[in-house]
């Protein structure tokens, strides 16, 4: 069990020693698909894959994941990651829990775009609600450039690859 800062330190240690970031990070367990985890990760690895709402016990299987990459081991972080979505999806049908791979690389301008989103919302939010949606458009497209697959089921129809966590109260 590792809380976020102590995930991020450790992938800082790994990036120094091996004077790079790591090319994949995943995380086998719930509600890790999130801005805030992208974003803490972003300097230690080129690639996330994380689910955004909560996994089943099975998680992932890990049987078929690297029986796919023994067959392919030039597979890049890119690749790879779309195999773990897939494999994650498809042994959870009929249900179809959300999976998502994350370009790490992406995530920076995202947040830049999240950031102008919600100042238009402060600034325009009884004036001007065009202004608002063009920033929401443009958070949209961020959002579109950093996942690069994702798998959702009906369950969640509104789920595409990144979460905020956004408490009510």
């Amino acid at each position: 069990n590792m809380n976020l800062a102590e995930i991020r330190n450790a992938l800082g240690s790994i990036t120094e020693f091996l004077g790079q970031p790591v090319n994949l990070v995943g995380f086998d367990a719930c509600l890790m698909g999130t801005m805030e985890v992208a974003y803490e990760l972003r300097e230690y690895a080129s690639v996330m894959v994380a689910s955004e709402q909560p996994e089943p016990v099975s998680g992932w299987s890990y049987d078929a994941i690297m029986a796919q990459l023994v067959a392919s081991p030039d597979m890049d972080a890119t690749e790879l990651a779309t195999t773990i979505v897939d494999n994650y999806y498809l042994d959870h049908l009929p249900m179809g829990y959300t999976m998502a791979a994350i370009d790490l690389t992406q995530i920076d301008s995202l947040i830049g775009s999240l950031n102008n989103l919600a100042q238009s919302l402060v600034v325009y939010s009884d004036s001007n609600i065009e202004v608002i949606r063009q920033y929401a458009g443009a958070t949209m497209v961020a959002v579109e450039n950093a996942v690069i697959f994702e798998k959702h089921g009906t369950k969640w129809p509104d789920s595409h690859g990144l979460a905020i966590y956004f408490p009510k109260y």
